[in-house]
């Protein structure tokens, strides 16, 4: 059995945390942290809600994203295992493909650009909570 010292095992431990640290802000450049260019009518920035607070959300959308002080978004929420059939109407306020729904739940403003990935917002209508997917519209 290898023993390690008391400093090699606080080196691990800190490489571990950074290492942790880095998947953890790649996954949000990764996933739902994305800008969107599909020509008129489409989606201009697309991101999640990432932490709820008393005063309003943390959103995964940020400067290199195009966010702005200002700009409102919409809040829609993914529900798995319900409808029992195809509805692409947005102006209903939901679309759904039968086993997944999506639904607008609301709005939020943007308050705060923290920095290149991340902003804060108020919720101005509706609710918004964690892993609720944002998004600004052209």
């Amino acid at each position: 059995m290898i023993k390690l010292k008391d400093c090699d095992s606080k080196r691990l431990l800190l490489i571990v945390l950074i290492t942790l640290g880095l998947f953890t802000l790649a996954s949000c450049a990764t996933t739902s942290c994305q800008k969107y260019s599909t020509g008129g009518g489409g989606i201009a920035i697309k991101g999640s809600v990432v932490k709820v607070a008393d005063r309003g959300v943390y959103l995964c959308v940020g400067s290199l994203d195009g966010a702005s002080i200002g700009q409102e978004l919409e809040v829609w929420r993914t529900i798995y295992g319900v409808g029992s059939k195809a509805n692409t109407s947005i102006t209903s306020g939901s679309i759904s493909s039968g086993e997944i729904s999506e639904n607008m739940v609301g709005k939020v403003k943007i308050t705060k650009i923290l920095d290149e990935h991340y902003s804060f917002a108020e919720v101005i209508s509706g609710e918004a909570r964690l892993h609720d997917i944002v998004e600004a519209k052209y």
